[in-house]
């Protein structure tokens, strides 16, 4: 089996090629165009993340199937996350890509391994706000046993919060310190990875219906605590 090196380097966008397999870019000129031309073209090039040695351990225990991944040039993009809802031929197909770029400033230093928890962290919360992906994070490192230090990308600097202290996406200003903490006992009641999105759905229910009620962190947290919000997951 090739591991990941192995696969050749794509240098033209994979997303392009999923519109053209979905149909709406019919009406794009494409005389200049000689990248990836369709879904089979672009799976080709891509391999399931258990197949991949270097992810192989870390898909297993995580059960994360249906994933894809990508190697791709920069020029591309960052790495990102082509999802389900996005295209309906991966819907179809039931899969999702993550085209994880080879020189990604934002993640270079954590390796193959740490880019692909982070866009996991990213898929699995990012819509639910950034405490969200940093619950989703933590619990991937915390199941696989990796080192669950936090990557820039989910490490704001202080002088960044003053500028926006909602940035964490709770209804109250909080710091990285207290989010943190909020996070943390979350992340005790996601027993599997499988398990991990909704927990932090039922999470941002309880945010959207009684957050507003307080006024600072740590009337969130104490109101939190004692409404036990989780207290159907088992801990």
């Amino acid at each position: 089996m090739k591991s990941f090196y192995e696969i050749p380097v794509l240098t033209k966008d994979p997303a392009f090629g999923l519109l053209i397999e979905d149909q709406i870019p019919r009406y794009v000129d494409m005389d200049g165009y000689d990248g990836l031309r369709g879904m089979a073209e672009v799976l080709a090039r891509s391999m399931p993340a258990r197949e991949i040695a270097e992810l192989s351990k870390l898909a297993n225990n995580l059960d994360a199937g249906g994933i894809r991944v990508l190697r791709v040039n920069p020029s591309v993009g960052d790495s990102s996350v082509m999802e389900q809802g996005q295209f309906d031929c991966l819907s179809e197909a039931g899969l999702t890509l993550f085209a994880i770029a080879n020189d990604d400033a934002g993640l270079t230093e954590q390796g193959l391994i740490k880019k692909f928890v982070c866009l996991l962290a990213l898929y699995t919360g990012e819509a639910f706000g950034n405490w969200a992906t940093l619950v989703a994070y933590l619990a991937a490192t915390r199941y696989c046993e990796l080192d669950d230090r936090t990557p820039p990308m989910m490490n704001p600097p202080s002088e960044y919060l003053k500028v926006d202290p909602n940035w964490w996406g709770l209804p109250v200003p909080a710091n990285t310190t207290q989010v943190m903490e909020f996070a943390g006992l979350v992340v005790e009641h996601c027993l599997t990875w499988r398990l991990t999105r909704g927990v932090i759905n039922s999470v941002s229910y309880w945010l959207s219906e009684k957050g507003g009620e307080h006024e600072s962190f740590e009337q969130l947290l104490a109101a939190f605590r004692a409404e036990a919000p989780l207290k159907d997951w088992v801990r």
